[in-house]
């Protein structure tokens, strides 16, 4: 009996915490005028928004997340009736550097419980952020 009992112990995974996140992201002193802003927690899934002329909105998990944001040109059109290619075509045109794009992005972003405000000013050699160290 007791083993029956221990065994549910510290099975069930702590209740995620989200709060919103309202933002801006700018390129060159322009907003970014499309893409997408993902925020990812040191564990789970991403959490991702549309960016659309530089503004975001999102519930993002409460700590710490990571910020993935990308802008890029279309996918080409592919005929379904076409065979694939034999080899697959290149990335799109990234219209911001493409270390904000990858899972190790250097941005940042501490969500706190409540509504939170996030500026991401993006340029060739690094990034601000206001209000981070």
């Amino acid at each position: 009996m007791l083993c029956c009992a221990s065994a549910g112990c510290g099975s069930a995974s702590p209740k995620r915490e989200y709060a919103e996140v309202t933002g801006v992201v700018t390129y060159h002193d322009e907003p970014v005028a499309a893409g997408t802003i993902s925020f990812q927690p040191p564990s789970g899934a991403l959490v991702t928004a549309p960016l659309e002329d530089g503004r975001f909105v999102l519930q993002g998990v409460v700590g710490k997340n990571r910020v993935i944001i990308i802008s890029r040109d279309s996918l080409p059109e592919v005929d379904p009736d076409e065979p694939l290619p034999a080899t697959p075509p290149a990335l799109p045109k990234s219209y911001i550097p493409e270390k904000y794009s990858f899972p190790n992005s250097p941005l940042e972003f501490q969500v706190e419980p409540g509504s939170n405000q996030a500026e991401f000013i993006l340029n060739d050699d690094d990034v601000l952020i206001p209000g981070m160290p």
